[in-house]
């Protein structure tokens, strides 16, 4: 993954932490996050066996990653329309 400084990390420390308002688009933390959610794909099927039920298994443990990575997408929404979409954490003030 290429951070905004540019460099490949595996870590998001170096990012500031999302601002609540007034911030268009994803901010850098939150495409980290998504990223290495997505990356982590690989390892999970790494993880489950390759018995009868791996199949079901693996699409359930995507459609929970997918669900987190669009919670965490779901702020953009919630920046721009905040009277609509609440940022996690917070209450929906409208």
């Amino acid at each position: 993954m290429t951070c905004t400084a540019g460099e490949t990390c595996q870590s998001a420390e170096h990012l500031p932490a999302c601002p609540r308002r007034g911030y268009q688009g994803l901010t850098p933390l939150e495409h980290h996050v998504i990223a290495r959610l997505g990356s982590c794909w690989d390892d999970i099927c790494r993880v489950v066996g390759d018995g009868p039920t791996r199949d079901d298994d693996l699409r359930e443990l995507r459609d929970h990653i997918h669900a987190v990575q669009r919670a965490i997408g779901s702020q953009a929404a919630a920046r721009a329309h905040p009277a609509c979409f609440r940022l996690l954490g917070e209450r929906l003030w409208g």
